[in-house]
Order: structure tokens, then sequence, then C-alpha cells
């Protein structure tokens, strides 16, 4: 681990110490954006491992769900995708990335959400100012027009989700 991993690792343990003694009942969870690496890393502080896919296809998000059920398994924790979807200024690539994402994390039984709910005024929320998580370094990430209208494409996303979550399961 390199010194500066060493301090923000430091840094993460303090705060994840201090929200425990504090009394928080919530689960606590670091995202990032790398595999077992950095997942691997901060796994002792978490109580739910986390990802950040940004996979531009089908194919490579398959993979990256491959691999974040096996870090799911090896420290046998639940694992939250808490950022995702990969953005495009083209609302039809969009709303593919968001239809192949959304597939394969619920069908993997990860929870997620995608980044960035409507346009706004930060990078990734303008259509002028995106980053570059999306199809063709596009990451113009918003659901949601400014007029609160959904973007083209992205109506599959209003059915009722098929897996459930954890707190409407048998037993519970």
């Amino acid at each position: 681990m390199s010194d500066v991993n060493k301090k923000e690792f430091a840094f993460l343990k303090l705060v994840a110490e201090t929200v425990r003694e504090c009394g928080a009942r919530q689960p606590i969870t670091i995202g990032t954006m790398q595999n077992d690496g950095n997942i691997g890393t901060y796994a002792p502080l978490m109580d739910v491992l986390c990802g950040h896919p940004y996979d531009r296809t089908r194919a490579a998000m398959e993979v990256k769900i491959a691999i974040y059920q096996t870090v799911r398994e090896k420290y046998d924790k639940p694992f939250l995708v808490n950022e995702t979807i990969p953005g495009s200024l083209n609302d039809a690539a969009r709303a593919e990335a968001a239809r192949y994402c959304t597939e394969l994390l619920s069908a993997a039984g990860f929870g997620w959400m995608g980044w960035a709910l409507r346009e706004g005024k930060a990078i990734s929320t303008r259509r002028d100012r995106y980053d570059g998580n999306g199809v063709n370094n596009e990451g113009f990430h918003p659901f949601f027009t400014k007029e609160g209208k959904l973007r083209p494409g992205l109506e599959f996303m209003t059915e009722k989700p098929k897996l459930r979550a954890p707190w409407e399961r048998a037993g519970r």
C-alpha cells in the first residue's frame, strides 16, 4: 500500500470508528471505482462492500459483476453499487447503457443507484460540462431533464423491480 493509501486508510478507519462510537446503526460503506484492490483494502472498515462500475459495454459489465460477486463471497459481506451507469449525450445510448446495467446488476442481486438523478449545475449533470464516465467519454448522467421529464428511452425504469427489497423478503 502506498503512503497516500496508508494515510487514506487511517483517515477512513478513524471516520468509521467515530461513526460506530457515536452509536450509528446504519451500515458503513466506502465507494470506489476499483475491483478487489481498493474494495479489499477497505473491506475491514465496511459493513457493506461498494463499487462504482461505469463499464461502457454489456460484456465489460458482465466481467465487472463477476469480479464483484467474487469479492462479495471472499469477504462475506453484502455488496452495493451506489454509483453506476455510464452517461451519454445521446439519449438512446444512455438508455441502452441503463438497460444492460440495471438488468445485469439486478440479476446478480446487487443493490444499485444510478449516478445523477436530474440535470443541474454540477459537472456530469450539464450537457456542456460532462465527465469522462460515459459512452464515447461523454458522461452526461441525468435520468431526468431539468424540467423533470424522464429522458427518452428510460421509460422501462418506471416498471416495478423484480428484486424485492430486503425488508420485503419473507421472514423479516
